[in-house]
Order: structure tokens, then sequence, then C-alpha cells
């Protein structure tokens, strides 16, 4: 008895179906290694988007706050745009173009600060540039937001540090740029201040930022 092709497409129907999905996948993953593609990598090992610098984003007569949400809870923080507003509106900017996401707080010294936006986490990392320094004579003190330093005159340009309570802080006066204060979720700071820490003050356990969300009023 004669078999059709199509009888015999008929029977191994099954075996078929497994085979054309796994031609298809080798095509994807041929075509992705071409683009220069690694489906396999985990999102953390990324190259970390980089900038030369930052867009004007403030808008006039606008006050702005945000919200740091952290894997150990939330902070808000009132930003002071008016007083420095560079800075302010690099840390806007970085903040809306998700540069924060994923990144951890990578330096935690009790009764000091607690620092993040590095994203090598090892306090040598930036967005890929740097601004000079708007020192004002605002007083540094506990739940402070600052920016972090890069030399005697300018600013990194996505570290910034926390000042939690209780912290001594007279050899901070006058060498940072200050951009905001903590309005709510002080125990947030004062939890992440408290975790374990190894001799080069990084968290055993990654406290990572989920996200900035920026407010307007």
């Amino acid at each position: 008895m004669a078999v059709s092709a199509k009888d015999i497409l008929k029977d191994n129907k099954g075996m078929f179906l497994p085979l054309g999905g796994l031609l298809l996948l080798v095509l994807i993953l041929m075509f992705s290694s071409n683009m220069g593609i690694n489906l396999f990598s985990p999102l953390d090992t990324l190259e970390q988007k980089t900038f030369t610098k930052a867009e004007e984003v403030l808008e006039e007569g606008i006050d702005y706050g945000a919200i740091i949400k952290t894997s150990q809870g939330d902070i808000q923080i009132d930003l002071f745009e008016d007083e420095v507003p560079i800075s302010v509106n690099n840390f806007v900017f970085l903040s809306a173009n998700k540069f924060y996401e994923n990144l951890t707080f990578h330096k935690v010294i009790e009764d000091l600060v607690v620092q993040t936006g590095d994203p090598k986490a090892d306090s040598t990392g930036d967005a890929g540039y740097l601004y000079t320094d708007e020192i004002t004579n605002r007083t540094m003190k506990e739940y402070s937001v600052a920016m972090a330093n890069a030399g005697d005159t300018d600013t990194n340009g996505s570290q910034f540090f926390i000042v939690p309570e209780g912290s001594n802080t007279s050899n901070l006066q006058g060498k940072y740029t200050i951009i905001g204060e903590v309005t709510s979720g002080f125990v947030v700071v004062d939890a992440i201040e408290n975790v374990t820490v190894d001799e080069d003050y990084k968290p055993l356990n990654d406290i990572t930022i989920q996200s900035i969300q920026i407010l307007e009023d």
C-alpha cells in the first residue's frame, strides 16, 4: 500500500512540532549573536547607561521632590531646586532616565552616611560626567541628602548620600552639595545604616534602589 507525504506528516505531527520550535530557537539565537545581544545575560550585568551631561529638565515655578523606592522601603525627599538648580536638575534627569534603578547602597558608614548611585558599586563609578560643586551656606544635618565629591571642586555626576540620625556632621560642613532632605522614611534610612558591612563599608547583603519617582508640585 502506498503511503503519501500527507500520511507521513499526519503520523509524525507530534515530532515535527518540537523540531519546528527548536529550529525557530536556533534562528533567534543566531540573529541575536550577529546583533551582539546575549539573551542569557542577567539584567544586572548589562552595561549601565552613561551620559555626557544632564539635559535641562527642570521647569520654572515647580517644587520638586522624590520618592526613593528601595528594597528596605520608601524614602521621600524634598529637593532644593532654588538653591542648587544644577544639582537638582542632574538628579531629576538621571532619575527620569532610570539610571538609579537596581543600583545598590555601596557604602554604609555608621553615624556618618549611607551612600548610593555608583554603577560600579565601589565608589569609583559615575554617570559619565562631573560638574562643579554648588556649595551653599545650608548646614549639613541629620537626614540631609548630598552629592558625593569627585575632587576638590567637582561633584560626582550620580553618587549621593543621606546623613543618618545621630551622625557627626562636623567634617561634612561646607564640603558637599546638599540637594535636599528626607521628609519621610526616616526608619528606612536608619535601617540601612544598621546593616552589616564588610571592611570596605559595603553591605554584605545588597540593598538596592528599585526606582526613583520624581514629584512635582
